[in-house]
């Protein structure tokens, strides 16, 4: 799965999981999803921050990346503001708002940064990234229905609906404890940027032969003051 596919699916499970919570009777079930929609807006933001962001922002993206990190800092504001408050009305329009934050956002990037992504990164770079973003994906290992693939290529916030029964079984709980797979995430490799590397290559080479040649007209003067003594 490419990067741009990874990242919508991530953001269809966080408004599937935001379903659940609405349509939640029982406090426990609420207080549990309100939990779950925090702990998955993290995981997504630390994935796209440490393997999309960087990698875009290198291939021309500066102006779309900068504002995607924007957004994440407004959505980590009101994540904390949820995070202390108990189940009930107080919440429920903490949540509202959260979820208002992450609406604009997510049209923001399916608007503008995955088509640039599409744009400016080859289809290699994007499977390549996809992979590695799969490790940190709150999302990984859930297949999305007919109805949520159409999301994907319709991205707008659209009214709630109940969670399916599919949902019920294949959803938002297998979110659950995927946010503890963050690990650190090595860089890409320089293969990206081939002429770069090899400039870089030939830089190096002729810095030692002008090392070189230094050092033996160097010894040459040497020699020769010793020889006009």
């Amino acid at each position: 799965m490419d990067a741009i596919s990874v990242v919508k699916r991530d953001h269809r499970a966080i408004e599937r999981a935001y379903r659940h919570y609405q349509h939640a009777e029982d406090e426990s079930d609420k207080a549990k999803y309100a939990q779950e929609i925090c702990q998955v807006l993290e995981a997504h933001a630390r994935m796209e921050e440490s393997i999309l962001y960087p990698t875009l922002q290198r291939f021309g993206g500066e102006e779309v990346v900068s504002e995607a990190r924007i957004g994440h800092e407004e959505i980590r504001i009101l994540v904390i503001e949820a995070q202390n408050l108990l189940v009930g009305p107080e919440l429920d329009e903490a949540l509202e708002r959260l979820m208002g934050a992450v609406a604009a956002h997510v049209d923001e990037e399916e608007r503008d940064l995955l088509p640039e992504a599409e744009s400016d990164l080859s289809d290699a770079t994007l499977e390549a990234l996809g992979a590695r973003m799969e490790i940190l994906s709150p999302s990984a290992g859930h297949e999305l229905d007919g109805s949520e693939k159409s999301d994907i290529r319709d991205a707008r916030h659209q009214t709630p609906r109940a969670p399916t029964a599919r949902d019920e079984h294949s959803g938002s709980g297998i979110l659950t404890g995927v946010v503890q797979a963050v690990r650190t995430v090595r860089p890409l490799r320089s293969a990206m940027s081939p002429k770069k590397t090899r400039r870089s290559s030939a830089g190096s080479v002729k810095n030692k032969r002008s090392s070189r040649s230094s050092v033996t007209k160097t010894k040459k003067r040497a020699t020769d003051k010793k020889s006009s003594r």
